[in-house]
């Protein structure tokens, strides 16, 4: 549910392709599917970690977020 949510929200949107290339870049020749699992088991610690060390992130993010380690 938490990818859904991000995935449909534009303003993470290009920090979720981003990291998919990030992740393709570090290993390029894994396939596309593995570069989704990749992206998948590690986006979402690095999305809290990003909102968390952002002074200027939205409340709400800053409850997502929060809802991420529980």
């Amino acid at each position: 549910m938490h990818f859904y949510i991000l995935n449909n929200t534009s303003k993470v949107v290009l920090d979720i392709v981003r990291h998919e290339g990030t992740v393709k870049e570090s290993k390029p020749k894994m396939t596309k599917n593995r570069v989704f699992k990749e992206h998948n088991k590690t986006f979402l610690n690095l999305f809290k970690d990003d909102v968390f060390s952002d002074d200027n992130a939205s409340e709400t993010f800053r409850k997502f977020a929060d809802g991420l380690t529980r």
